[in-house]
């Protein structure tokens, strides 16, 4: 039998938001396809352009942050299925819930890019 199977993600990535040429490497090491920013459209618009400038899909959705938003985590986790996602933005904790409630809708796993054993390093030669 011939066809295709679905590919899943079985990891939400998060990073702090902040320093964009870090950020672009990091997601073009992860291979991520998508940023979801915890921040407001005016707060994310230099990562918006980076993420053009890097071919990665880019939406900003504040409301992420209100616990009460649970169609929100759905919504996010459906995307985080299907795209590599990095979720960016927020004081640390509050995008860690997140990330982690998200996770939980979708069954994945985190893996915060800022606290990660093995960081990675990028070289030109």
């Amino acid at each position: 039998m011939t066809g295709h199977q679905a590919r899943f993600n079985r990891s939400l990535f998060t990073a702090q938001a902040g320093d964009d040429e870090r950020l672009a490497q990091l997601f073009s090491g992860e291979d991520i396809e998508l940023v979801l920013d915890l921040r407001s459209e005016a707060e994310g618009i230099q990562i918006a352009r980076t993420c053009v400038q890097i071919d990665t899909y880019y939406v900003s959705r504040p409301s992420l942050l209100e616990a009460k938003g649970r169609e929100g985590d759905t919504w996010a986790a459906g995307l985080a299925l299907r795209h590599r996602t990095c979720l960016i933005g927020g004081p640390d904790e509050s995008r860690r819930a997140v990330a982690r409630r998200i996770a939980e809708s979708a069954g994945q796993r985190v893996i915060d890019l800022d606290l990660s054993p093995a960081p990675i390093v990028f070289s030109v030669k």
